[in-house]
């Protein structure tokens, strides 16, 4: 049975039980699941808006070693990962592959943006004056993704969006629920802080 997880806890299920089934096998059950209420959504929010301030605190490269190890541990586990895609989703385990590699390629992309997150000089139209831009972060961002690329387009959202200093309240498709708690699981052990995700 999997459950939600808001702040760094799971949350006991209190929605309607659903099960994802394998689409090749509909007798194989993926995962059982708590589909979430618009207060356990507004729960989410509110823990991931009060942990958002500490998280944009903590230095952009610094930021970018978790990233990297988000990376990391995903490598570590692409061929389970990708049996799961395939298992949850039907992909062809070469395309579940494939998937899995583009989680790692944005990890890698987006670790070294941690040194990078740089704005811009320009001149001004008054004398002896410069205009400086900074990149901040925008606060809290919901993501909402669907089952056709169940981890790899989650990652292109989630992965800048945590590297920006933001946090992140991530629901994925119901269709793949096993493949979200898993990608959540890597990136608690990975050291994103409790409530960033």
């Amino acid at each position: 049975m999997l459950s939600h997880l808001i702040g760094g806890q799971r949350v006991a299920a209190t929605g309607e039980l659903l099960d994802s089934t394998n689409p090749a096998q509909r007798t194989d059950v993926v995962a059982r699941f708590p589909m979430a209420s618009a207060e356990t959504f507004v729960d989410a929010c509110r823990v991931a808006s009060a942990a958002q301030a500490g998280w944009a605190a903590v230095p952009a490269p610094v930021r970018g070693q978790v990233i990297g190890a988000i990376g990391q541990l995903v490598r570590a586990n692409k061929e389970a990962l990708s049996r799961l895609v395939t298992r949850e989703m039907g992909k062809p385990y070469a395309e579940s592959l494939g998937e899995v590699q583009e989680v790692i390629d944005t990890c890698d992309f987006f670790l070294g943006e941690g040194r990078r997150l740089y704005g811009q000089t320009v001149p001004s139209e008054v004398g002896d004056k410069q205009l400086f831009t900074f990149r901040r972060p925008v606060g809290t961002i919901a993501i909402v993704t669907a089952s056709n690329f169940p981890i790899a387009v989650p990652s292109w959202y989630i992965i800048p969006a945590l590297l920006a200093g933001n946090s992140i309240v991530w629901k994925p498709s119901e269709l793949t629920p096993a493949i979200g708690d898993a990608f959540a699981e890597i990136m608690v052990r990975a050291g994103v802080p409790a409530g960033v995700c």
